[in-house]
C-alpha cells in the first residue's frame, strides 16, 4: 500500500492510514471520523491530514 498526496477533494471512504502535517500516523481508522477538508489559513496546525492509504479488503 503506498501513500497518496492529500490536497482535497472527495475523501476517501472506509478504512485509511493518515498521516498528519506534524508527522503523526493513524493507523486503521474510519475515514469519516476526520475531516478533510483544508485550513484557509496556513496556521501551522500540525493536525491537518496530508497522505493516506487505504487498509483492508478494498485497497
Amino acid at each position: 500500500m503506498t501513500w497518496k498526496d492529500w490536497t482535497g477533494g472527495e475523501a476517501p471512504t472506509g478504512q485509511v492510514d493518515i498521516r498528519l502535517r506534524s508527522g503523526r500516523e493513524i493507523k486503521d481508522t474510519a475515514a469519516r471520523k476526520w475531516l478533510w477538508g483544508r485550513p484557509e489559513a496556513d496556521n501551522d496546525n500540525g493536525g491537518v491530514i496530508v497522505a493516506y492509504r487505504e487498509v483492508g479488503e478494498a485497497a
